[in-house]
């Protein structure tokens, strides 16, 4: 389709969905056990996927935002959804690969089959063809291993645990998996937090759909006084104890069931204290999957609950002396989703800011429900799966197919676009090029010139800004960008412009880089890497293999890589082979696009997102507690 045909039938699908709200609703309800003020937001995130989805397919269009580059989409992308977001994140999978140009495959988890072909069916009356969008309502098992294991699936997305992504990259190591996956949250309360809010952000966090959310805050770290509070002690028990638990059907109902009631570790996390821990409110099992919230104390870093995410409506109370101690607690977990601080003293919000390892930080407001575009949803660390961002982000579709080069005689002759502002590069940047401009060829030198200008606008504009789209009065929204470091391999017979062009973007993102190469630097470019903080080393392929291998085989949590290769040597060449090094470790990000001027591609593998979001107000009396600091 063209690019503009195409945004408007995903904008013709969102209407459908509004169209079908009750609907919608309705088999959320009784099939996957969601009460009436959970599916109703579900329903507005599906439609905003939609529109926004609709909205960015157009920028990968865009030659202004896409310099030097073109987007090619992948075949066939199957969307694997889970059962605890049965409307929102299937629609936003498909909705996101039918923006990039890909036909889906939409593979629901057997408890939200039924929500899954409502919303196959709204696709097709909405005029998307129904060869374009497939429904595969398939038990978990043989066939559906055949499925994402095939090999004219291109990407596979999916919203599930840590397990499953392990299991699938076990399957097919080389698997374009893109996962957005577990979450062990925590809010922290300081001695200087409002009781009040804290506790009503933190019984709505922990037990709106009966903890079933991979964002939900399953441990309430207390700090200092507020450990001891009797107030904050009195008021969580009793905002817990009166939460309506009914079945859907009951339309007051504030905690439904457990739609998996027999899955071993829920039960376990409902039924099973560990070692000092004490039942504060014990939960009961009431039948048809129903069980009354619970609150354990007792909980001590290290220990099961502390680290274990378990799906289901309990709440672990943390008693530290210090808010470090508390955020050391909060990023000893593997998974980096969604957390939260209470607190009313900007000095301990900036401490936060500054040391918490998280995707989406929340701040004086409940840590679930993130809204498509005002707070782009995606987790570090084992919360993320591949060369993902966030979904509902402004770059999410950029992984869900491949940025190819669009090299032309117009953008690669000297003194043109390549010349406009190079003197006002970053000086560490611009020391790369002069190192190398007496060394590339005409065309080299302008389009590396041309792609180290764009960054710097990109950066200007968005990466090394706060931004926040929203603009609301109420609540900052701030999406930032955060330095990470990265492990780049240039193997042998890779162009000097681009690896020159590869390390730009990363000294401009300001994190460590490791440099591994196979030829022998030039030696003012080696000391240039070297001024700009750049580790280098000289490694045959046999070398850089058993190196990628040890760090897979170490855990290498959330460690990112940056291959590159001949110009002539295909993406997927060299995807494959990095993948079968690391054996599929879900744990090893890796990046084997081809290089290119475009800012986005290639900041992007340098970078963090993280979604910021501070309620600006107490009791509607405003309140800027970032001021300052975003």
């Amino acid at each position: 389709m063209d690019p503009a045909e195409r945004a408007a039938a995903l904008h013709r699908v969102g209407d459908v969905l509004a169209a079908r709200r009750a609907e919608l609703i309705e088999v959320a309800g009784s099939e996957a056990g969601k009460t009436i003020d959970q599916s109703d937001p579900e329903v507005s995130e599906a439609i905003d996927f939609c529109h926004h989805y609709a909205e960015s397919s157009l920028l990968l269009h865009d030659s202004e935002h896409m310099v030097g580059a073109r987007f090619a989409p992948v075949d066939v992308t199957v969307v694997a959804s889970p059962w605890n977001f049965p409307l929102a994140i299937p629609t936003g999978g498909v909705a996101a690969a039918l923006a990039a140009g890909s036909a889906v495959i939409l593979k629901p988890a057997p408890p939200a089959r039924r929500c899954a072909a409502e919303l196959v069916r709204t696709f097709h009356d909405a005029g998307i063809p129904e060869d374009l969008v497939v429904l595969a309502p398939l038990e978990d098992g043989d066939v559906s291993r055949h499925l994402v294991t095939h090999k004219d699936v291109d990407r596979v997305v999916l919203t599930g645990s840590y397990d499953t992504a392990r299991l699938f990259r076990s399957w097919k190591p080389d698997m374009h998996l893109l996962g957005e996956t577990s979450g062990k949250n925590a809010i922290i309360v300081t001695p200087s937090a409002d009781p009040d809010i804290a506790v009503r952000d933190a019984v709505y966090s922990a037990f709106a759909h009966a903890g079933q959310k991979c964002s939900a805050s399953s441990l309430l770290v207390l700090v200092s006084s507020a450990s001891t509070s009797e107030r904050i002690a009195r008021q969580l028990v009793d905002a817990t104890a009166s939460l309506r638990v009914r079945l859907p059907l009951s339309l007051d109902s504030q905690m439904g069931p457990v739609v998996v009631p027999d899955d071993e570790k829920a039960v376990r996390g409902l039924t099973t204290l560990g070692s000092g821990e004490h039942w504060v409110l014990k939960p009961r099992y009431l039948g048809d999957g129903l069980w009354t919230p619970g609150i354990r104390a007792g909980v001590v870093p290290g220990s099961e609950f502390h680290l274990t995410e378990y799906f289901a409506p309990v709440i672990g109370i943390m008693r530290v002396d210090t808010l470090q101690e508390a955020i050391e607690a909060v990023n000893a977990v593997d998974y980096g989703l969604t957390s939260g601080l209470q607190t009313l003293d900007a000095t301990e919000l900036a401490i936060w800011l500054e040391g918490v390892q998280a995707g989406n930080l929340y701040v004086n407001r409940g840590i679930t429900g993130a809204i498509v575009r005002r707070q782009p949803f995606g987790g570090w660390k084992r919360s993320a799966i591949g060369s993902t961002t966030k979904a509902g982000g402004p770059s999410y579709l950029l992984g869900l197919g491949e940025v190819e080069p669009a090299r032309g005689k117009d953008k690669g002759e000297p003194g043109g676009p390549g010349d406009q502002g190079i003197s006002a590069l970053d000086p560490r940047v611009a020391s790369l090029c002069d190192a190398v401009s007496g060394q590339l060829g005409a065309a080299d030198l302008a389009e590396l010139r041309r792609a180290m200008v764009a960054d710097a606008s990109a950066w200007r504009a968005g990466y090394g800004a706060n931004r926040d789209v929203t603009g609301l009065a109420c609540e900052r929204n701030i999406l930032r960008y955060r330095a990470v470091d990265v492990v780049v391999r240039a193997g042998q017979g890779t162009a000097l412009a681009d690896l020159v062009r590869v390390m730009a973007a990363g000294v401009r993102a300001g994190g460590f880089i490791s440099l591994s190469v196979a030829d022998r630097l030039p030696q003012p470019l080696q000391n240039a890497l070297l001024a700009a903080g750049v580790q280098v080393a000289v490694e045959d392929q046999g070398a850089w293999d058993a190196r990628l291998a040890e760090l897979s085989a170490s855990g290498g949590l959330g460690t990112r890589v940056r291959v590159i290769g001949p110009r002539e040597q295909t993406s997927a060449a060299r995807w494959s082979h990095a993948s079968r090094v690391t054996g599929g470790s879900p744990d090893i990000a890796l990046y084997t696009g081809a290089v290119t001027a475009c800012p986005h591609s290639e900041l992007l593998p340098f970078l963090r997102e993280q979604a910021v979001a501070i309620t600006n107000h107490r009791f509607g009396t405003p309140l800027d507690l970032a001021e300052g600091l975003l």
